[in-house]
């Protein structure tokens, strides 16, 4: 979002000091302002401390808008809600990123509900404008809150290239790669029990941080029941930087999410000529089903396994073909790309 801004836009970023999953802190010093293109970035250490430096930052820039990257972040949203609702020189902006899906409320769902509850009978969202990246993603807002809200619909910027990497020679058994966080909401489990039904050879490498260690150990442990002809890697982490190219040596993503807001990582599977495998949970259902991967028609490791086995039996050139067909589709996707930035769409809105 900020690579693609109009400088003229005055930006300040307050964010954690550390990555999920990561013990190592992305700067040495706290308590001073960090340039990171057109913004100025402040990093919080973890605790009270950086709570309340954190409130005591955003509040003396007196900015026009608060974009919250979350809606049930305690630290980074919900203290914002509440704060804005008593004192409004600012405009708040909330970006849920899939919170609100319904695959996403059913982690965790009893509190969940209670603080959607707590904020529609206090009215503390009730000024908010929404960021949602996509049709679907609104219709899902306004589902969990029960109401109309007000709305930006603006696709995620990303910084994927403009024309996809060649495809790769397929190999002679299929490869198969996921890449997201470990938790139950991506739905990792479900992808490897349908590999148990799996006949042909195939290969998954599951690329992402382990964010629930309980939900790892039972993904591990399904592992260690699946038949001699599938193989299967946890890679752990990547680098940003290095992700597309890595992507571009599989045959395809398997994404077995419960829903995506907008779904980065199909973007850069398509950049990589990978074609992607998931259901109809995500706004890319249109791309893929016209060239840019397959859609699991019913979202179980019945359904996964079948989707599986048919795309694996299809055979090394189907598979290239596969490729080349998701390589244009990613053409015609960044073609149609033409929506202003989202800090002008705010600015029209609020101004």
């Amino acid at each position: 979002m900020l690579t693609w801004a109009d400088p003229r836009h005055d930006v300040v970023v307050v964010t954690n000091n550390f990555d999920v999953g990561s013990p190592e802190p992305l700067v040495d010093l706290t308590d001073r302002w960090h340039k990171w293109g057109m913004a100025n970035v402040k990093y919080l250490p973890r605790g009270m401390k950086g709570l309340i430096r954190g409130i005591r930052t955003v509040f003396r820039s007196r900015p026009d808008a608060i974009y919250a990257n979350s809606f049930f972040s305690p630290r980074f949203s919900i203290v914002f809600q509440i704060l804005n609702k008593v004192n409004r020189y600012s405009v708040l902006v909330i970006a849920p990123r899939g919170e609100l899906d319904p695959g996403a409320l059913a982690q965790k769902a009893v509190k969940k509900r209670a603080y959607i509850a707590l904020s529609r009978a206090l009215g503390i969202t009730q000024n908010a404008i929404w960021h949602a990246s996509s049709t679907l993603e609104l219709k899902n807002i306004e589902m969990a809150l029960g109401h109309k809200v007000r709305s930006i619909v603006r696709e995620n910027d990303t910084l994927l290239p403009e024309q996809a990497l060649p495809a790769k020679e397929p190999g002679n058994t299929l490869s198969l790669v996921s890449l997201s966080r470990i938790s139950r909401k991506k739905n990792i489990h479900v992808l490897l029990i349908a590999l148990c039904a799996v006949r042909e050879v195939v290969s998954l490498d599951i690329i992402g941080p382990a964010e629930d260690e309980s939900y790892f150990a039972e993904c591990q442990e399904i592992v260690q029941r699946l038949p001699p002809n599938i193989h299967v890697r946890f890679v752990g982490s990547i680098e940003a930087p290095l992700i597309v190219d890595r992507l571009n040596g599989y045959d395809l993503m398997v994404c077995p999410t419960s829903g995506e807001n907008f779904g980065h990582v199909i973007a850069e599977s398509l950049a990589a000529a990978c074609p992607v495998m998931c259901a109809d949970v995500t706004p890319w259902t249109k791309t893929l089903r016209t060239g840019g991967g397959v859609i699991v028609d019913t979202h179980d490791h019945i359904g996964w396994a079948q989707s599986i086995t048919e795309y694996s039996q299809g055979g090394a050139a189907f598979w290239r073909e596969r490729r080349e067909e998701s390589r244009r589709a990613y053409s015609a996707w960044t073609a149609g790309r033409t929506e202003p930035h989202f800090f002008d769409l705010l600015e029209n809105e609020i101004l």
